[in-house]
């Protein structure tokens, strides 16, 4: 199995049964996290490396583990 290569990136994924719409993750990493009209969030896409801190901060605080950062 090969390494991944730097062009791989992350995502963010939400685990839809755990997440309770609380919106904590959209106000600490507004540029890849929206909500929707329920509060729910809306993933915007990779999360480019210079996000990389930012978006684990927001899986740390996610109050509901809802939130994983994972390779692409």
């Amino acid at each position: 199995m090969s390494a991944p290569t730097p062009e791989a990136g992350h995502e963010l994924r939400v685990d839809w049964p755990d997440c309770r719409a609380r919106g904590l993750c959209a106000e600490l990493l507004p540029e890849r996290i929206a909500l929707d009209e329920w509060g729910y969030p809306v993933v915007l896409g990779p999360v480019p490396e210079d996000q990389l801190t930012l978006a684990r901060e927001a899986v740390t605080a996610c109050p509901r583990r809802a939130l994983h950062l994972v390779r692409r």
